[in-house]
Order: structure tokens, then sequence, then C-alpha cells
């Protein structure tokens, strides 16, 4: 089911405040933007060891968007609608791509087997098979056209693809909830 924009905005914001900016930093003085921090005092070089900046204890909490920059907890982008859906549209539209590109084989190669079932064992693909496999793709491809673009649904792979591309969304998802999505 398609995901809300408030569904999403309370996510990125979740991910946000769980990566808070160490206690002390360093800000850059030109733009005042974090540059270092750290869970005790340390000291940062601007100029490969010129010149050595303090750090300082930073009062109220900093997190870090998932632009890379540090903000309080009421300035975060992730509170703001736009930030939200431009960001989600750039997950949905690599998603989107990835979905695409895992299909490739099953199109380009004539003699490509497929596991059409969890216990099945592997077999060729029908030339209507091949035909669903390519109205898929051309769904994926007009997917940021449809209604509520990013706030929509993936269209389901054909079934004899669909155990393999499945495998391969969640491998993508186990690798996201391990190392994030930026």
């Amino acid at each position: 089911m398609a995901k809300t924009l408030e569904e999403v905005k309370a996510e990125y914001l979740s991910a946000a405040k769980n990566r808070q900016c160490g206690a002390w930093v360093v800000k850059d003085p030109e733009t005042g933007a974090v540059v270092a921090n750290s869970t005790q005092k340390f000291r940062h070089s601007f100029d490969k060891g010129a010149s050595w900046v303090e750090s300082v204890q930073q009062v109220d909490p900093l997190y870090r968007s998932a632009n890379g920059t540090y903000y309080a907890e009421a300035e975060l982008p992730e509170q703001t609608d736009s930030f939200v859906a431009e960001r989600y549209a750039t997950d949905m539209r690599s998603e989107r791509n990835s979905r695409i590109s895992d299909t490739d084989n099953y199109v380009q190669l004539a003699d490509v087997t497929v596991k059409k079932t969890r216990d099945a064992q592997r077999s060729a693909l029908t030339d209507e098979e091949r035909a669903e496999i390519l109205a898929y793709r051309t769904a994926l491809r007009d997917l940021p056209e449809a209604t509520g673009w990013p706030f929509v649904d993936f269209p389901a792979a054909p079934s004899c693809i669909a155990v393999e591309v499945q495998e391969k969304v969640e491998q993508r998802e186990k690798q996201r909830a391990v190392y994030g999505n930026y």
C-alpha cells in the first residue's frame, strides 16, 4: 500500500532524530555549518594543520538531516512537505530504476531461465511471459507520471518473475535497514 506524505515525513524525521550531533562541535566560520563533532572536546584543522580550532560545547542538540547538514530539531527540513516529497521522489525513482534493472536479463537474454515459484526448478520464459515483463517495465518507467507521484504503489511484477524480483527488493530493503538511504 502506498505511503502517505505524513507517514514518510514521520519516518524521515525519526531517522534524522536518530542521528544526533555530538555535544562538542566545530563550525565553519563563514557558513556556521557544523564541520566536525564529537562526544568530547577536540581540535579541528581547516587547512592541513596550519591552524587549529577548538571545539565548543553545543548547548541545544543538533540532528543530521538526510541532506548532511546539522539542524536544531525545529529547523530540520524533514519537517517540511516540500523536502520530504522531493526526497521521497528521489528514493522512489531510485527503487523504480532498480526494479527495471532487476528485469534486464529477462528481456535481453533469449535463453534465460527463472524460478517461477519458490520451490520450482528454473524454467525458460514463454513469449507471453516476456511480453508481460516488457509491459511491467513500461509501467515502471511511466510511474513518475502517475497521479499522486511519489506516493504511489509500484506495479506488481508478473507472476513468472515475481519470486525473483521480490527477493531482490527484500535484499535492498535489508541493505537500507543496515546502511541507511544516504
